[in-house]
């Protein structure tokens, strides 16, 4: 295959790429079945040959094949099926809409790795900054070069703003029709379906609705029971057995506001002794999660990391970025998220007025950090117990 090769001095857009980039000069290749190239560090990597043998019940993508393929998601069912998403009839790009919290993000970062090519990874917003970035520095041609040669691009939270300039809906178009030439794979996630949202331009929902497009919903009774059993098991709750299908319809209909409630559970003082907890203490334990992200619950949560990072409540709001002053501010966001149950958009409101994807790309990167780092998984769950333990003497 001939190539052309292209070089660049340098690349502010997320993924840096390992030497120079090949770009096929043709679009005759399918990068479904080309070899595995070297992923920058914004990709995934790619996933290792095909399985043929069943995943063991015990796997994260087992439970979460459970999830998005009951009865809410029937749509799904397909794209949990690798050999499925390996054909080369597969029409891209696949976009997932939804409301927050239906697991687009999950689904869509899972579904990446099954694909054998190293997928770079952006959201809407950081497209949208590093184009105005790419604007300042006349470099706008080597951004959408970067992204248009990539084996495969995953976009979260898909938008565009009324305030946006007509390049940056080029921009998108330029690259989208550029991915499909080389018929290279493109996951979205988005709130509204491409084809109803009014935000974008006509040419723009057509190229987003000429592949796949599936709402991803809630998940039904029977998904949402599969993933508290899970998460009991995982962080040793002890539940009476004849109190779990009240447990379900107690907690939040959302797989990350399940994850948030149970762990809130699990660092309560002696919930996870051998005396299985009844619903009282449940009760207690469990306010609801609009009763908990608020600006006093924040303000508690706040303090106990400023004490724990010696930093100062400014200097964690507001626009400074410091090694010391990040880390702490990446904590809080953490902790806001999955211990007070808190959006994205109304963290990033308490936490000075930041974005939500901020928000999210903050959340993501500690709890990557966390399993890297145990000295800060202990830093974290110190707060937190330290603040379950305040919140529920209240």
């Amino acid at each position: 295959m001939s190539t052309s090769v292209f070089s660049f001095p340098a690349f502010p857009y997320g993924a840096v790429p390992v030497g120079p980039i090949e770009a096929p000069a043709t679009a005759s290749t399918n990068p479904l079945t080309e070899g595995p190239r070297r992923a920058g560090c914004g990709s995934i990597a790619p996933r290792q040959p095909e399985r043929s043998t069943p995943r063991p019940a015990r796997s994260g993508h087992y439970l979460l094949e459970r999830f998005f393929a009951d009865e809410a998601n029937p749509l799904l069912r397909r794209w949990t099926d690798d050999h499925f998403m390996l054909k080369q009839s597969v029409a891209w790009p696949l976009v997932l809409y939804g409301d927050a919290g239906t697991g687009k993000t999950t689904l869509a970062e899972i579904l990446a790795t099954r694909l054998p090519g190293p997928i770079h990874v952006t959201t809407g917003a950081e497209f949208r900054r590093k184009f105005h970035d790419a604007c300042a520095t006349r470099s706008v041609e080597a951004f959408k070069f970067f992204f248009a040669a990539s084996a495969g691009l995953l976009v979260d939270d898909f938008s565009l703003s009324p305030g946006d300039s007509e390049g940056l809906a080029d921009t998108w178009l330029y690259v989208l029709d550029a991915l499909n030439e080389l018929r290279r794979p493109v996951i979205v996630t988005m709130r509204v379906a491409p084809f109803l949202n009014e935000s974008l331009p006509g040419e723009l929902r057509s190229r987003l609705s000429a592949g796949l497009t599936i709402p991803v919903r809630p998940p039904g009774p029977a998904a949402r029971r599969a993933v508290v059993e899970r998460l009991l098991e995982k962080l040793d709750i002890p539940v009476e057995r004849d109190d779990l299908d009240w447990l379900v319809e107690r907690l939040p209909k959302t797989v990350p506001g399940i994850r948030g409630a149970l762990t809130q559970v699990a660092l309560t003082p002696g919930a996870t002794s051998s005396t299985r907890l009844d619903r009282t203490r449940l009760n207690r334990i469990l306010k609801p999660p609009e009763e908990r992200l608020n600006a006093r619950n924040f303000a508690v949560l706040l303090k106990l990391v400023i004490r724990h990072f010696h930093v100062n409540a400014s200097g964690v709001t507001g626009p400074c970025r410091t090694r010391p002053l990040v880390r702490a501010r990446f904590a809080a966001a953490w902790l806001a998220r999955h211990h007070l149950s808190g959006g994205y958009a109304a963290i990033g409101k308490l936490l000075g007025g930041r974005d939500g994807s901020t928000i999210r790309h903050a959340c993501e990167l500690m709890e990557r950090r966390r399993g890297s780092e145990p000295a800060l998984d202990e830093e974290l769950k110190s707060i937190a117990r330290q603040l379950e333990n305040l919140l529920t003497r209240r």
